[in-house]
Order: C-alpha cells, then structure tokens, then sequence
C-alpha cells in the first residue's frame, strides 16, 4: 500500500488536509502526474486537481460495481470536470487502484 497517498486521501476525508506536500514526496507527485498525463486529453494543470479526481475516485470506491446507467453518467461527469478520455476509464481506475494499493 502506498501510505502517502492514503493517508493524503484519508486527511482529505476527515477535513484535516492542507496540501499534498505535507503528505506525497517528489517521487510520488512525479508517479501521480504522469498517470494522469496519459490519459488526459488537454494540459493536466495543477497536481491539486489531479488529486481531487483521486479523492472522488477514492470514496466511490465501488463506481465500477454500480448499475451501468450510474456507471456511465458519473463517468461522463468525471471525464468532463477532469478532462480525461472516458473511453479509457477503465484503464485510468485500475491503475489508480495499483498505485494506491499495490505499492
């Protein structure tokens, strides 16, 4: 498990976080941004947006179980407020999932 990550998210949960400095380590911020850069579909921009995505992703933990009309609507919202390709959600989920629990 990565710990960094989690406790960032988990400090985003319970309304303590700050910033992600306080938390991830220049490795860990480089590993996050080029995650999220290749499924981008325009300039990534701040890490901290990239870290909201991750803190959604992160309390909807079940997305890929619900039913496939909420499935693909709360998609579509993320890929849009993201600005990801949602054709490869699937694919950016998964690996989120390995950075965060595999590490």
């Amino acid at each position: 498990m990565n710990h960094q990550i989690i406790n960032m998210l988990e400090a985003i949960k319970t309304e303590t976080y700050t910033s992600y400095v306080n938390y991830l380590n220049k490795a860990t911020v480089e590993r996050i941004s080029k995650w999220f850069c290749s499924f981008a579909l325009e300039d990534v921009g701040e890490i901290e947006n990239i870290i909201g995505l991750m803190y959604e992703l992160y309390v909807r933990e079940d997305i890929d179980l619900r039913p496939y009309e909420d499935y693909t609507r709360l998609v579509s919202y993320l890929a849009e407020k993201y600005k990801f390709d949602a054709s490869k959600f699937l694919d950016l989920y998964q690996q989120l999932r390995q950075m965060i629990f595999e590490s």
